[in-house]
């Protein structure tokens, strides 16, 4: 179900969807307190999965509904969903700020706001891409020397493929990926990382070490690709970043042609709704879950909460540097040995 804020004016901007059959539409028409709608209403509609506020129906200022948006996500569940006028760039911009990307613009182009409605309410949403910390290198080569051991360590299977997904954006997908190559590559695996989605971070991130050659970068037995072209046979493991989970990776995440799967998500309370989203949209399909920013006390509970939904369990308080080998070495070696 989806609740609707709205003026009067664009009352019926949802219907459409309604007549879809994608959701039906709970609409409160006129001017609101979003604070005291959290307070009074929304705790007797807990189970909507969406609310959609035309920001024009509001009469909270700028930083009472900051305050409002950060006290709803600790409550609840449902995703925010925005309209907003071609005027209200600051407004937009505040949301952003705040991590709120699902914002419909209005115009008098009526496709394109139904286009901007559908990936609101879409399983992904509309998701701005956060990139990771950037790497403070000065110098083109390799800023961290990896040490290969005397011997390198078998692993199940050669040329092993790892497809890691994201419940949503910004939960560390992409740091997960990384690191996981780095660490087995400092075990002495041969391993890469391919940049398997459209999110361009890997230029991003390297782009102060030096121009990819042959599509990629190499550091010691690591290799960070942006395309599948440039891999080499000397590989173990290929670990491919496909961003976040959507309907257009669902078939290759999904595919029993790759023997591991990662996915990766938060656990605050209007996160843990997209965990169990994805792991009902991916079936039967075993996967490993990686559950990030869990307070260490916390961590026994979610994985018994989480463990038998066709996937193991890892959970970590920190992700941690990309870069960084050493600080989950173990989880990423266990979970590639399955």
């Amino acid at each position: 179900m989806t609740i609707y804020l709205s003026t009067t004016n664009h009352a019926q901007l949802f219907d459409f969807m309604q007549t879809e059959g994608a959701t039906t539409i709970q609409k409160f028409t006129g001017k609101f307190s979003f604070s005291n709608f959290c307070k009074k209403d929304m705790r007797k509609l807990g189970h909507a999965l969406y609310v959609a506020i035309e920001l024009d129906s509001l009469k909270d200022s700028t930083e009472e509904l900051s305050v409002s948006i950060k006290n709803f996500e600790l409550q609840f569940t449902a995703r925010l969903i925005f309209v907003t006028s071609a005027g209200q760039d600051a407004l937009r911009a505040k949301l952003h700020e705040l991590e709120q990307h699902n914002i419909v613009v209005l115009s008098a182009d009526e496709a394109d706001v139904q286009q901007q409605i559908r990936e609101c309410l879409s399983c992904e949403g509309m998701s701005k891409p956060e990139l990771p910390p950037m790497v403070a290198v000065t110098e083109k080569e390799d800023p961290r020397p990896l040490q290969k051991p005397a011997e390198r360590p078998s692993l199940p299977s050669t040329k092993m493929e790892v497809l890691v997904a994201g419940t949503q954006s910004r939960v560390g997908t992409t740091t997960a990926a990384l690191q996981m190559v780095i660490a087995l590559a400092e075990q002495g695996v041969p391993a890469a990382y391919v940049e398997a989605n459209q999110s361009g971070h890997l230029v991003q991130i390297l782009h102060q070490i030096g121009e990819p050659t042959e599509g990629g970068w190499q550091f010691g037995t690591a290799l960070f690709l942006q395309s599948s072209e440039a891999l080499t046979e000397a590989l173990d493991v290929v670990v491919y970043d496909l961003g976040v989970l959507s309907d257009k990776n669902m078939d290759a995440f999904c595919s029993e042609d790759t023997e591991t799967a990662l996915l990766v998500g938060c656990v605050r309370e209007h996160e843990l709704a997209h965990v169990y989203k994805a792991l009902e949209r991916i079936g039967d399909r075993q996967v490993q879950l990686l559950l990030t920013n869990v307070p260490l006390e916390k961590c026994n509970r979610l994985t018994m909460l989480f463990e038998g939904k066709q996937c193991k369990v890892q959970t970590v308080e920190h992700v941690g540097d990309w870069q960084d080998g050493a600080v989950n070495a173990d989880m990423w070696r266990s979970m590639v040995e399955g």
